[in-house]
């Protein structure tokens, strides 16, 4: 084997011309890039040209080996084993590959940079320890933060899913048109549908809540299990106990109105002037007008009975079985046994009877 000295910079793959000293076997030589033209007459005597293969890069002023054959001088192949570095310090001549530095170019990059020259830095979203990616590639060796996708974990989740190797589907109930969703957790950008549980809007609202945000909650006075409405309107399910009114059953019945969902309207017989009543039960607050009775003041004084609280009794004088009287001013049906013309039959004997209602 021998040396030559190469004169200018030679890329793998190009075949070049070299001098060779054949008689004196010198360990010196030239080699000359192709189609760079030497005439024999330039050539010392006993000096041979061929031809080689470049199989690796090479720089100028490298001292390179190759192998000499006295017989066949044709199509040799260089092989250049000397790492291309400085005989005496080891330096490199041309620099590092990507990944690597220092003057030898045996250290890999420090942690959070790669590269060439070791000059770009990884990844803020690579997973575990955001330094940790590839030194020559920048690929991020334990995979990406949740949200984030690509080899250096450079791209955000596509529209419409997140969460590890995007993997994971926005709600179909994220509120907006294209139910669009944060790409690292999911949590829907413009909030749930109706009766959906943020962030993730994935399921409906736990039961006894309801509306936008599950903020609302279902009514006491819902009829059947307590604490069930729907998830979106609030509405009760078996409607509204007594006294409240439908669809969510949180406001008491309107004046006037009474019972299961407020459908029955309080007794015009009731004392109070603007015919209230208990919201529950329809009962009169205040009792009856003259001449009703009952709970709901919806029955007229039993026969022979009137006026408030039914506690009056007709006449004795009036005429007719258990003296009948009208309920609500005690007057005598069909008017009175004797010649009293008083409408309650209490004259008698041209002196007026003093009675009490």
């Amino acid at each position: 084997m021998s040396t030559v000295l190469v004169t200018k910079d030679v890329i793998q793959g190009t075949r070049v011309l070299y001098v060779h000293k054949s008689a004196s076997m010198a360990t010196t030589g030239t080699v000359v890039i192709k189609p760079a033209v030497i005439t024999v007459e330039e050539i010392e005597t006993h000096v041979t040209m061929s031809t080689v293969l470049v199989t690796k890069d090479v720089i100028q002023g490298t001292r390179v080996l190759y192998v000499h054959r006295l017989v066949i001088l044709a199509a040799m192949v260089l092989d250049v084993y000397t790492a291309l570095c400085n005989r005496e310090t080891g330096a490199c001549n041309a620099g590092c590959k990507p990944g690597y530095t220092g003057t030898k170019c045996d250290q890999k990059c420090a942690d959070g940079f790669y590269g060439d020259g070791c000059k770009d830095v990884c990844s803020n979203h690579c997973a575990g320890n955001h330094s940790s990616c590839h030194h020559v590639s920048g690929f991020c060796v334990n995979g990406c933060d949740p949200g984030y996708q690509g080899s250096s974990c450079s791209k955000l989740c596509p529209r419409g899913r997140y969460g590890h190797h995007c993997a994971d589907n926005c709600s179909d109930h994220c509120a907006g048109v294209d139910n669009n969703c944060d790409h690292v957790d999911g949590s829907c950008d413009q909030g749930c549908d109706v009766g959906h549980l943020p962030p993730l809007c994935k399921t409906t609202c736990p039961r006894g809540q309801y509306g936008p945000g599950c903020v609302e909650k279902c009514s006491d006075h819902c009829t059947g299990p307590a604490g069930e409405c729907d998830f979106r309107t609030g509405q009760c399910y078996q409607g509204c106990k007594p006294g409240f009114q439908p669809p969510t059953c949180h406001k008491e019945c309107e004046t006037g109105t009474y019972g299961p969902d407020c459908g029955k309207t309080c007794s015009i017989n009731c004392a109070e002037s603007d015919h209230t009543c208990n919201k529950t039960d329809g009962s009169c607050d205040q009792g009856c007008k003259p001449g009703y009775q009952g709970r709901v003041c919806s029955e007229t004084c039993t026969r022979g009975k009137y006026g408030p609280g039914c506690n009056a009794t007709c006449s004795d004088q009036c005429v007719g079985k258990f003296n009948p009287c009208h309920h609500i001013d005690g007057s005598c049906y069909l008017g009175c046994v004797q010649d009293d013309q008083s409408p309650m039959c209490r004259r008698k004997r041209g002196k007026k009877i003093k009675f009490f209602v």
